[in-house]
């Protein structure tokens, strides 16, 4: 049951919170406070917490179709042609600014039992691309530990995803690299700022 003592106080709550669900229709941003500011109706079966979860449902599908339609629109501004990206690939100077970029995207941090972090996935997978289309074959050993002297959980993931593209050649990396660039999703970013590379 609802943690509240005035049951009128809760209807009266659940009545504004179903009426700014239904009122939201398609705005991404409105449904998002709807839904937030309606969180409470999950705890009682009703309904309204049928109409809750089905706001939800549509939420999710939302704001899909939105990161959808920014890689796809993100495409577009490169041409969404491969042959348009071949400048990335095959100029030195712009595979570097490329990687640049790749460096300073706002990733997302991702916690891990025990209270470690690492990166998104996709940062250790362009990680491994990126070193390979540049210097080749890894040669070093994995890392064990880091300064501090704790488990070097990023060495271990970037050494990991380097080695797993060993022997690629050097021009396949870089092609793989500036495709999953502009292919991967941007929920992997706080801030998705790849488009500057494209100004």
């Amino acid at each position: 049951m609802p943690d509240r003592t005035n049951y009128n106080e809760y209807y009266n709550d659940a009545a504004s919170a179903m009426k700014r669900l239904l009122d939201a229709g398609d705005d991404v941003s409105k449904l998002i406070e709807a839904v937030k500011s309606a969180s409470f109706l999950e705890n009682v079966p009703s309904p309204e917490r049928q109409t809750l979860r089905a706001s939800k449902r549509k939420l999710k599908r939302a704001l899909l179709k939105a990161d959808a339609d920014s890689r796809k629109s993100l495409f577009q501004s490169a041409g969404d042609d491969s042959e348009k990206l071949k400048k990335f690939v095959e100029s030195d100077m712009k595979f570097k600014q490329l990687c640049d970029t790749y460096l300073k995207l706002k990733w997302r941090i991702v916690k891990m039992p025990g209270g470690a972090t690492r990166k998104a996935d996709m940062y250790y997978k362009l990680f491994g691309l990126m070193k390979q289309a540049l210097e080749g074959d890894l040669t070093e050993d994995c890392p064990m530990f880091a300064d501090n002297g704790n488990i070097d959980f990023h060495g271990r993931f970037v050494w990991d995803s380097w080695n797993v593209v060993k022997g690629m050649p050097n021009e396949e990396a870089k092609k793989k690299f500036v495709d999953e660039f502009f292919g991967f999703s941007s929920s992997a970013l706080y801030k998705d700022s790849r488009r500057e590379i494209l100004a």
